[in-house]
């Protein structure tokens, strides 16, 4: 595309006329348009570049957007400016290049990256799961079999009996947590069978109930 030195376009191709008007728009649609009403910054953008363009004579690998076909456009401009025989400036001409399909890339890209990181996360959580319930299980062991053989030899009635009770009851409930944190850390494929649903309820509840 080109412009004479007051930003107005006096040149630009179909491609450039699609990227703004869309396929349907005017044919030279764009000419006589200001460069300041197609960039999304406005005045103080196209000033900006025109400044560039005034103190090194050209821009390279610009990135700026536009409003164009009723969405913001991500762009990379290059641009120099044109001169007559004297070096008078007489206006711009420039390449635009979309980068819509580029800048939609680098976000699938950042996604799948932030979805690695989860799984690389949840696969630590597992591995340190694993290492806690194998820690965990030795000496819950030995508080259910000590707990058990003081149970067995303490009569009903006892004062002790019912602590006891309670001992051999957390206990075991704690080894149903450990086991479960077991099953939650391995790496199984996935298989169909049949399963009692009160029991896929109790464990989630004994996993959870103290948050409730």
């Amino acid at each position: 595309m080109a412009t004479d030195p007051r930003g107005r376009i006096t040149f630009a191709n179909r491609s450039m006329q699609e990227l703004i008007l869309g396929q349907a728009g005017p044919k030279e649609g764009l000419l006589g348009v200001t460069m300041a009403q197609l960039y999304t910054g406005g005045l103080a953008e196209a000033r900006k570049i025109m400044s560039i363009l005034q103190e090194h004579g050209r821009l390279m690998n610009y990135e700026t957007t536009m409003a164009g076909a009723g969405r913001v456009i991500p762009i990379l401009t290059s641009a120099s400016l044109l001169k007559d025989e004297r070096g008078a400036v007489i206006g711009t001409l420039g390449v635009i290049k979309d980068l819509t399909e580029k800048k939609k890339l680098e976000e699938d890209l950042k996604k799948a990256q932030a979805d690695l990181v989860q799984t690389e996360k949840l696969a630590a959580i597992g591995r340190l799961a694993s290492g806690v319930a194998h820690e965990m299980n030795d000496p819950l062991t030995s508080i259910l079999t000590f707990g058990n053989l003081l149970r067995e030899d303490t009569p009903e009635g006892e004062p002790s009996r019912e602590s006891l009770d309670i001992i051999v009851k957390e206990a075991n409930r704690a080894k149903r947590i450990v086991s479960d944190l077991l099953s939650f850390s391995r790496e199984a494929k996935p298989s169909l069978e049949w399963i009692d649903l009160n029991d896929v309820m109790n464990m989630s509840l004994l996993l959870l109930k103290s948050r409730a």
